[in-house]
């Protein structure tokens, strides 16, 4: 949103489908894909409901799964994404790939 200059109205339009088609997982992990261990609190459930996770336990009120991504960076963009909402417990290439990123996001807004 922070990118947007301008909008204005096009006049066009759009009907829903009267029925929505059904949800499909399309990335289904595999055994050479990047691992992390992730605590996500409750706010952050959602990430069970959308990604094709494996919960590992539950610690208080909290949730653990174990994410599985094909680029260190997806994970990565995920926790930035959760903010407070997740800590990385384990995922040594996650953490390097979300360190890199909120350092470029800092240099970008200069907030270095």
């Amino acid at each position: 949103m922070d990118r947007i200059r301008e909008a204005g109205l096009t006049g066009e339009t759009f009907t829903p489908p009267a029925t929505l088609p059904p949800a499909e997982v399309r990335f289904m992990p595999r055994a050479e894909d990047v691992q992390a261990v992730i605590r996500l609190r409750p706010a952050g459930r959602w990430v069970i409901e959308y990604y094709p996770v494996e919960i590992v336990g539950q610690d208080g009120g909290d949730t653990v799964v174990r994410f599985a991504a094909s680029d260190p960076a997806v994970a990565a963009r995920l926790l930035i994404r959760l903010g407070r909402d997740a800590k990385l417990l384990e995922g040594d290439e996650v953490a390097a790939a979300a360190a890199d990123l909120r350092s470029r996001i800092r240099a970008r807004y200069g907030a270095d």
